[in-house]
């Protein structure tokens, strides 16, 4: 299972348990958890795009791609 985020901000407030990919395509993902991004290995952030973190969350140990071309 993954995440594909496009439109909206939208707002990860509790711990999730997924364990694909994490797809920004449009949009803002704004994390309030640190358990927010599940399992998932990474975060392909693409433009325009962003990703929030807030109330001391954290997507530490997790990589990044930043302005990756979407299809």
């Amino acid at each position: 299972t993954s995440l594909a985020k496009t439109g909206n901000p939208l707002t990860l407030a509790g711990s999730n348990s997924y364990t694909g990919s994490t797809i920004i395509s449009t949009g803002t993902l704004i994390l309030n958890n640190t358990s927010a991004l599940g399992s998932t290995s990474g975060v392909t952030i693409g433009v325009p795009s962003g990703l929030g973190v807030r109330g001391g969350a954290s997507a530490a140990a997790r990589s990044a791609t930043l302005g990756a071309s979407m299809l």
